[in-house]
Order: structure tokens, then sequence, then C-alpha cells
């Protein structure tokens, strides 16, 4: 990197304010290490270190002339994470142990497709029961939120049966403080009703526009 040649106009300063002058390699040593410095508050450091050190002050001796000069930064604030993705992050924490203890349930699924729809409710109803656990926290929680995959919502639950299924999950998450589903049988059933026909398979898809995908994985908020 080449020396700024402020930096180079500075360390002359250095050199002619003090009893003892740098030799060449010093004044080398002293623009290499100086480098990158804002001149103008460096500058201001050596005025102050003139009248404070008769004899010529070292290179670190200026740097921390240096920091007392220079503005302090303006720290930007980290904002709280939401309710609802602290509770995304802690249902995600826990997707391998509870896929791990589910596998007996994997296992009397035969199709790839039924074992996915199983993965799916795992996912979506741990981020409900993770809802339930912080709130048990909070005095005034947010409203609950809960993705469709989580209730069955028209696949094995009755029409409109999906919001009490839902509070069910929040509800066991709040009184046990922790996440552990049991899975329906009524699901189970219906997971093992798929056959894998057409699962799997390349199509042509459409794309979509960003703000409708975006739209469209909007979650429901209900009061809990």
């Amino acid at each position: 990197m080449s020396t700024d040649p402020e930096i180079i106009t500075a360390v002359e300063r250095i050199n002619a304010a003090w009893r003892y002058p740098l030799s060449n390699i010093a004044k080398v040593e002293y623009e290499d290490r100086l480098n990158g410095l804002d001149p103008k508050i460096l500058n201001k450091a050596i005025d102050g270190l003139v009248d404070e050190c008769p004899d010529r002050p070292s290179v670190n001796q200026i740097k921390i002339a240096y920091d007392k000069h220079r503005p302090a930064q303006k720290t930007e604030t980290v904002k709280p994470k939401h309710f609802y993705d602290r509770a995304r992050d802690m249902a995600n924490g826990e997707r391998g142990r509870i896929i791990a203890n589910c596998k007996p349930l994997f296992e009397q699924i035969k199709t790839r497709a039924g074992q996915a729809m199983l993965r799916e409710y795992l996912q979506a109803a741990a981020w409900v029961m993770a809802q339930g656990v912080l709130s048990a926290k909070m005095s005034r929680p947010p409203r609950m939120a809960f993705d469709r995959a989580a209730t069955g919502y028209m696949v094995w639950t009755a029409p409109n049966e999906d919001l009490h299924e839902a509070r069910d999950l929040y509800r066991r998450g709040q009184s046990l403080g922790r996440i552990e589903i049991e899975v329906p049988a009524r699901a189970m059933e219906c997971f093992k009703r798929q056959t894998d026909e057409g699962f799997g398979a390349r199509l042509e898809v459409k794309k979509m526009p960003k703000d409708e995908f975006e739209k469209a994985q909007q979650f429901h908020a209900q009061p809990a």
C-alpha cells in the first residue's frame, strides 16, 4: 500500500518538532505505522504532543493521542428479534432432535410423499409450540401465528378445526415449557395414505413474481 503524502508531511512535522531528529529508517517506520490514519486527527495529536513530550514520542504514544482526538464511532443499534422469528429459531434449533424422536413414525410411512408431509407437519407444529414456550415467559405475548401445515388444514382436519388444533399446540408448548410433539393419529393415517405418483416429478413451473410469492408465504395470526 502506497504511503499517503499527508502522512509523510505529518512525519516531517514530528521530525521537526522535537530535539532528536529521526533517521531515514525511523521516518519510514513512522510513515508505515501511521499510514491509514486521518491526517487531520493525526495533526491534532501532534499539536498536543509537541507541548507534552520534549523528546520525540514513540509511534505508540502518537497512536494513543490520536485515539483521544478521534470522534467516537456510532454503533448501529441491533433491533431485538421479533417474537415469531425467535420462535422460528427455537424450532429450527430443535429440528434434528424432533426428527430423530419421530424416526419410528417415518418408518411406518412407506411413501416419500407421506414422509414429506410428516416432516412438514413437524416443522410447522414445532414453530407453533415454540411460540407457546416463549409466551409462558412473557406478560403480554403477541398473538399466536400458525402455518396451515401445522393443523392439517383441508387434509386431515375437519373444516374450521385448524384454529383449534393450533391452539392445542400453542398451549401444550406453554404448559410443557419445551417442544414435544405428539403426531395425531388422524394425521398419521393421512400421511400413510399418500402415494408417490407424480411426487418429485420435474414440472415446468411458471415463475411467480416476488411480491406474490411473499404474500403467499404469509402466516395467519390468531389470538391464543
